[in-house]
Formats: C-alpha cells, structure tokens, sequence
C-alpha cells in the first residue's frame, strides 16, 4: 500500500483500478471520471478490447489493461477472467480497486478480496433481476449480495435504486451512497444542449419538416426498455397528430426493432429507425418529447442528458427513473407496460405548446443546477479520497 499523497509526485500517489466489462462503458460513462482521477492517483483501468478500443478517452498517464469480460455467463471465460484480474491486482497491490456493471464487479470484488486490496469499491447501475423472477431472479440478486458482501465501500446511481437494494436486502442504508442527486457521471452541459442550428441540420438531414413534433427514443433496443409499448402508443395516436414522428436511435438487441417495426407499419413515413450513434445530442436538439418506457433503470442518464437539451420526458414510474424525471414539473410519469398511459401522455403534450414548453424549461435548468458532470465527477473524486483517507488514518492492509 502506498502512502497517501493525494496531490503529490507520481511515486506517491495511491493506485486505483477500474473495472468494467466492455469499453463501451469506459467511453460513455468512465472517461470523466478516469480524467479527473488521474490527476491524482496512479490508475489502471481493466476492460475487454484492445487499447485502440480506449485510446481516445485513456489521458496520458493513466495504464489499460486487455481482460476478456463475457457480459453473459460463461464459466470458463469467466474463471480465465478471475485468475487474470486476482494475478494483476496480486501483482501491483493497488490501494482500491474500483468496478461497474455486474459480470466486472462480481470478477473484481473476488479478486480483490482474494488479493487483499483494501479499499473495494462497486457501483451498482440498476438490477437485470428487477424484471425478472423464480429461479433467474433469485440467482442474479444472489449474486448483487455477492458483490455488495465483498466490497468496503457501494455507490449507487439513485435515491430509489438505493431504497429498492435496502428493501430487497442486498445490502444496508448504512453502506450504500450516492453521489450528489444521482447518476453515474452527471451530464455534460457544453455538448448536451439546445443548439437551433443543429435542430435544423439534423431534420434537413432525416426528412423531418421544421414545424414537426419528435417524440424520441434513446436506448437500446431491448425488452427492458420497453420500445414495443412506444411503438404501440405512437401507432394509435399517429392519425390525430399528423405531424408527429418518432425517432429510435440506439443499436437492437434481440429483433427488437422487427417487432416495433411491425407495430409502427401503418405509419412508417413518420418513423426513423437511427441505430447507434455517437452524437445521441444532435438528435435530442432536433426532437420535442423525450420518452424512456422502461421496465428497469438504474438511474437513466439519456433522461437528464435529454433534459439538458430543454426536453421533457415521457417515462416509466419504476426506481431510477423517479430520480430523473420530477413528475409534472421535468416530465410525466406512466405505468410500466401502460400503452394507454403513453398514449394519453404523448396526446397532451403533443397537443399544449405551453405546457411542454414549460416542463423543458424546468427540465433544463434542473440539469443544470443539479446533475452538472462537473458536480458528479467531484463527489465521486471526494469519495475516493475519503476512503484512501481513513485507510491511511486507520493503517489497514
């Protein structure tokens, strides 16, 4: 274990490693994080992938490391990418190792107890058990106590999330944290934002006429996130409002998109299918409603980044997304599954000018005030500190 010199030479500093499964959650979640960190510890990050996959957000300075993480259960990948993570973190005996998402933190919560790293940090994103249940459900929740039994410290992306982990008995109030009012990295204000240039450019580019309303989905296209109930919703209002469109940006997963597709047939000309995209702001400039159906979030960073953008959004009452969205004054709440709650939500604020307007506004300035990145990049830099602070202080190995 190193000694604690925050901001002192490089020899000094106190090592961290991150985990994560995919470079995908490195680059859209992690990089802030990784460049404020590693300003002032030495830092290793782990990921499956090539350097090259992580180059672009790796500042100078800060170390990767190749380590194949399947995403699904895979018993001997899995046991290779345990014995590989336990001989890293054996190896360099960091001061805190630091993991997100599950299959990564289940690995790098037992290699490093195995390993003796002192300080155990894992942040939950939301429960793939929450919609699930019988066998399936009680396994996964097994597993998230697994994980919340061999870390020191828990971060979790929400207030409600927070609650639904105590109730469920995975971990207690006292261990769980959240930074600031939620998130994982806050948004970031300079590149998510009203921009009316690119609100023109961007409907130029997909055939969408300037004075059409967009109502715009995010995500990936998976059960989960419940785009089948959009598709159905937009599909029984698409003939009073002839000017509305929907716009799907986001890979599929599991033939979603056949299926709302299908749904959607009768009113095509006024859908656009995007896929994945790396500039989801430039869609969220051009479009009126944001809509996240979901059936399970952890927090739901597109909602705030959309809010950000000046959108209100249409969304499931499920935890996280209560977190994100304030009911009547950011957005509307339905049901989850609640095709006729989509519906009568989009109806309204397709319909009041005013009303949607004023909700975006709130949306907006609520982003700004309360989920700024620079806002959760810095609790979660004090929370780090705090932690490498009291192991200096209590001399723990």
């Amino acid at each position: 274990m190193t000694s604690i010199a925050m901001d002192s030479g490089q020899s000094e500093r106190p090592t961290v490693v991150i985990v994560c499964a995919v470079p995908a959650t490195l680059t859209a979640f992690l990089a802030p994080h990784i460049h404020e960190m590693g300003k002032h510890f030495t830092v290793t990050v782990i990921c499956s992938g090539e350097f090259s996959d992580v180059q672009s957000v790796l500042p100078e300075g800060v170390s990767f490391l190749s380590v194949k993480i399947e995403r699904k259960i895979d018993i001997k990948s899995d046991l290779r990418a345990l014995w590989r993570l336990y001989s890293v973190l054996r190896r360099q005996q960091p001061d805190c190792v630091h993991s997100v998402t599950p299959k990564a933190g289940l690995l790098a919560m037992i290699a490093g107890c195995a390993a003796r790293v002192p300080i155990r940090i894992h942040t939950f994103t939301g429960q793939v058990w929450a919609t699930r249940s019988g066998v399936i459900r009680a396994l996964f929740r097994l597993l998230d106590k697994l994980i919340a039994s061999l870390a020191t410290h828990l971060l979790v992306d929400s207030n409600s999330q927070k609650q639904f982990l105590v109730e469920q008995r995975v971990s207690t109030v006292k261990k769980l944290a959240v930074l600031g009012e939620g998130s994982i990295c806050g948004v970031n204000l300079a590149r998510f934002r009203p921009d009316p240039q690119v609100r023109i450019a961007t409907r130029a580019e997909f055939a969408i006429p300037l004075e059409a309303k967009i109502v715009l989905f995010v995500g990936r296209m998976n059960r989960d996130k419940g785009l089948c109930d959009l598709a159905a919703a937009f599909r029984n209002i698409a003939p009073r409002f002839p000017d509305a469109f929907l716009v799907v940006v986001g890979p599929d997963e599991d033939g979603e998109k056949d299926r709302a597709t299908q749904i959607l047939a009768g009113c095509a000309d006024h859908v656009r299918f995007v896929g994945f995209s790396k500039i989801p702001e430039e869609f969220m400039a051009a479009s009126d409603i944001f809509a996240m159906p979901s059936y399970r979030e952890g927090f739901g960073s597109v909602v705030i980044e959309a809010a950000a953008c000046g959108l209100p959004c249409i969304a499931s009452r499920i935890y996280g997304l209560t977190d994100a969205v304030v009911d009547g004054i950011t957005g509307v709440f339905h049901e989850p599954g609640d095709v006729s709650g989509i519906e009568g939500a989009l109806a309204r604020l397709l319909t009041d000018h005013a009303y949607r307007g004023e909700l975006g506004e709130k949306a907006l300035r609520r982003a700004e005030s309360e989920f700024s990145q620079e806002r959760i990049v810095g609790e979660q830099l004090k929370f780090v500190k705090a932690a490498l602070i009291t192991l200096s202080q209590t001399g723990a190995a």
